[in-house]
């Protein structure tokens, strides 16, 4: 192709060895982003769109983004919540209702301490302003659920 506009031999020939010892690395997907974009990140703390493709090639994909990236999107997290992919891959199931979800965690034990303490307080805080809407009685309905299953567990797990 270079002869073809009029290059001369010697720089086809440097030009041909140079591109020989060029080393290609060729990647693949799961070696090349190891960051999860805004829209993977979206999905493995929300749930897939039902209206968008996935932003992940495969499941196993998004299962192994998971993996890596758990304990960040968990750490985002307010006190009693999960992730989309939390449920997915450690609880194995799903619930439509928050407050089964709470639940669900104390009566697992996937409450840390730290998280019943501010559960419980913020119902407390709540209970102590008086009731404001819908928000107040869901955070109140919370601390009840956790203070009551706290209080059946064992005392050196409570």
């Amino acid at each position: 192709m270079l002869r073809e506009i009029g290059l001369d031999d010697s720089i086809v020939a440097d030009t041909t060895t140079e591109e020989a010892q060029m080393p290609i690395r060729r990647r693949t997907a799961a070696k090349k982003r190891r960051h999860l974009t805004v829209a993977q990140d979206l999905e493995l703390t929300r749930g897939p769109d039902p209206f968008k493709a996935s932003s992940f090639t495969t499941p196993d994909e998004r299962e192994e983004m998971w993996e890596l990236h758990k304990e960040q999107l968990v750490s985002r997290s307010h006190p009693g919540l999960r992730p989309w992919g939390w449920w997915e891959y450690v609880a194995g199931s799903h619930y439509a209702n928050e407050l089964a979800k709470i639940r669900h965690l104390a009566e697992h034990g996937e409450l840390s301490d730290d998280e019943v303490h501010r559960i419980i307080a913020r119902g407390d805080e709540i209970d102590g302003e008086g009731w404001q809407g819908y928000a107040d009685k869901f955070v109140r309905e919370r601390a009840t659920i956790v203070r009551e299953v706290v209080g059946k567990r064992p005392a050196e797990a409570a």
